[in-house]
């Protein structure tokens, strides 16, 4: 991308020959689309170039950030470039942190607004929640669209003869209904699905209303 800017720099001024490649990431630039070869991680593809640009000088920043000396606690899950295989490492790191197996663990979120990192669980932002509010733990019906939720603990817990061994916020168990949460606003691309506790709700009004958390606002 950065090879392509100032090649296409020199040609406007007339230090450097256009070629094919050049003119048509030229004519892509002018149509405010994204060229073929710089989509490197998924996005929407209706998405425009400036908007484009903007969103991945956020994933850049962040990656700075995470490498350096003293990273942050807190991830933009939807900033990362394979935020799946994030969710896999993490869940990895949990079994063998605690010599479970992987089949054992349990997938679930609970609002964090202490920003405080427990063991086995991984803070998450950037999270959206669409068709619904998360209000004192408990996911419940709202008249709001969307609602950008404050830091997120993403928990694994273990499953102990068919039943979870923990819950957040002490809650029970068996508690809430299983909420997908999608890659970005698009919906194409499911990341994990998570077990978050409702108030109110039910598997039936909970798909009517096609609630679902977002990792990006993208779409």
């Amino acid at each position: 991308m950065r090879r392509d800017l100032e090649d296409l720099v020199q040609v406007c001024e007339g230090t450097m020959k256009q070629t094919n490649h050049l003119r048509a990431v030229l004519q892509d630039v002018n149509r405010s689309q994204i060229p073929l070869h710089w989509r490197k991680y998924k996005v929407p593809s209706n998405i425009a170039l400036p908007q484009w640009v903007a969103d991945f000088a956020a994933r850049v920043r962040q990656l700075e950030q995470l490498a350096s000396p003293n990273p942050p606690a807190t991830v933009w899950l939807g900033g990362l470039l394979a935020p799946e295989a994030y969710i896999t490492a993490t869940r990895q790191a949990v079994a063998q942190s605690n010599q479970w197996s992987l089949e054992e663990l349990v997938l679930r979120l609970e609002l964090a607004p202490d920003d405080q990192v427990r063991k086995d669980t991984f803070l998450l932002s950037g999270l959206r929640l669409e068709g619904a509010a998360w209000t004192d733990g408990c996911i419940e019906t709202s008249v709001n669209m969307a609602t950008r939720l404050p830091t997120v603990r993403l928990c694994w817990v273990r499953r102990v003869g068919g039943r979870a061994a923990a819950a957040p916020q002490g809650a029970d168990a068996d508690a809430g209904l299983v909420f997908p949460i999608y890659l970005n606003a698009s919906r194409a691309d499911l990341l994990f699905s998570a077990q978050i506790p409702v108030r109110d709700l039910t598997e039936q009004s909970a798909a009517l209303r096609a609630i679902a958390l977002v990792a990006s606002p993208l779409k």
